[in-house]
């Protein structure tokens, strides 16, 4: 009968953790995407940027596509908006600032 097998777990060393605030805050810096906020719907002229609310009761996903140029076929740069904190009941929201 052959021994059992042992398997022992190995530590790897893993990167420093870092609260999701900060983690968020560089992302959203880095993007210049916000949180925004659900009201007025539309767009609202904001210092350095705007904000954009829209009303979708069955929207599960958000993605914002940029283009360079209006005859782009493809976008330049995508962002997926998190439902977690870009949604507020049925509406999406996001705020975009220039860094």
């Amino acid at each position: 009968m052959a021994a059992p097998l042992k398997i022992t777990p190995t530590k790897t060393a893993n990167p420093p953790e870092r609260p999701l605030h900060d983690y968020l805050k560089t992302v959203c810096d880095h993007t210049g995407v916000r949180v925004g906020s659900a009201l007025p719907l539309g767009t609202s002229q904001q210092e350095n940027g705007g904000n954009f609310a829209f009303f979708s009761r069955h929207a599960t996903r958000v993605r914002l596509e940029f283009f360079d140029h209006p005859n782009d076929h493809v976008p330049s740069r995508q962002i997926d908006l998190d439902p977690a904190r870009n949604r507020t009941g049925d509406v999406w929201h996001f705020g975009a600032f220039q860094n």
